[in-house]
């Protein structure tokens, strides 16, 4: 494998999180299920910051001058980017609640 196809589902999750955290709180869809006294949101995240270390790990894995760091590296890389990613989220309408 080279590098493309090794950091290639790591961008496309990256732009996947940042696609639907751009959607205006207005125009996110009601589900019915989601009514309950539960917080999705929060069951949402960690899903999506779950797989978003996975696909960072298996991507820094293969690289050798980081490997024995990789988990470290994708935890931080995560932690970086769901801030990032709530700071991005103060200019989208209603999501900075």
């Amino acid at each position: 494998m080279n590098k493309f196809t090794n950091y290639l589902p790591l961008f496309i999750w990256l732009l996947t999180i940042f696609i639907l955290s751009s959607i205006p709180a207005k125009n996110l869809a009601e589900f019915p299920f989601l009514t309950f006294t539960f917080n999705w949101d929060k069951v949402i995240h960690f899903g999506l910051y779950f797989v978003l270390g996975l696909l960072t790990y298996r991507a820094m894995l293969k690289e050798p001058f980081i490997k024995n760091k990789s988990p470290w590296i994708a935890i931080l890389f995560c932690v970086c980017y769901g801030i990032l990613d709530e700071l991005h989220q103060l200019f989208v309408p209603g999501r900075s609640t």
